[in-house]
């Protein structure tokens, strides 16, 4: 319907197609299989461009596509993880493609950036918990010696969403949002706490660190009047995850970002 020259133009048929679609996956609390995205990312990238045409009545049913993706998406089989899993990437890359456009001008607008923000920021921490609160047990410690980290696991692996997250454009995407710096406080917190969950992953803190973001982030903080808000404290904790994550290549990158500002 959305592809064919006949009924391309009928936007009011796709934006009903669509609701119709989610609406049945969430009465039925189904989700996307990872054997589905290839064509879903296709669908919100041509539902966007629609969008960018003015087609705004597409923004809604666009925004429903995205909440149900907060869904864990769905395995048939065990090869799914090699065959399909991989494909996440285009799904995140249509994500950034929507986020790298100046949503903050339009009402409807800005409320798909934050479904398509919160979408990224839970699928960036979805599963770091597991490795937070737990303690390795006794039959890990055995097998791997006395100081084995989960943490330190999660540093180096990081997991299969953080690392989905290294092969898309998320980590450019962020860089640019607070780069520009062209919305609200509470959106910006949105998206440093994202930031903050993809540089637990080292490959992630490094590329972070290199994108130039620590200088955004002292930059946002010395703007502040109030070192006590919120915003501050998660600046303060992303930076802080880039340095212990990256290691020496972000701590020298931070050196020498420092020194741009100084002079």
């Amino acid at each position: 319907m959305i592809e064919s020259r006949y009924t391309s133009e009928l936007s009011d048929r796709q934006s009903d197609a669509i609701k119709k679609l989610v609406d049945e996956m969430n009465n039925n609390n189904f989700a996307f299989f990872y054997k589905d995205l290839h064509t879903l990312s296709k669908l919100i990238n041509i539902t966007f461009k629609r969008v960018l045409e003015n087609k705004e009545d597409l923004i809604e049913p666009l925004i429903m596509l995205i909440k149900l993706c907060n869904k864990p998406f769905l395995k048939e089989k065990t090869s799914d993880e090699i065959n399909y899993v991989p494909k996440t990437v285009l799904l995140l890359n249509e994500i950034c493609i929507i986020l790298q456009h100046d949503n903050s001008t339009n009402d409807n607008l800005f409320y798909l950036f934050i479904e398509s923000m919160i979408f990224l920021n839970e699928f960036a921490a979805f599963g770091v918990d597991e490795y937070k609160n737990q303690e390795a047990d006794y039959q890990m410690k055995k097998m791997y010696g006395i100081n084995f980290s989960l943490l330190n696991t999660l540093q180096n692996e990081g997991t299969r969403n953080l690392r989905l997250i290294s092969h898309s454009t998320v980590l450019e995407t962020l860089v640019h949002i607070i780069t520009n710096n062209v919305y609200d406080e509470n959106s910006t917190i949105i998206v440093i706490n994202t930031l903050l969950h993809c540089a637990l992953f080292k490959h992630n803190a490094e590329k972070l660190a290199h994108l130039g973001v620590l200088k955004d982030l002292v930059q946002i903080i010395s703007n502040t009047h109030d070192f006590r808000s919120l915003l501050v404290r998660i600046c303060i904790e992303a930076i802080w995850n880039i340095l212990e994550n990256g290691g020496p290549s972000a701590c020298r990158m931070m050196a020498f970002e420092v020194k741009i500002i100084l002079n």
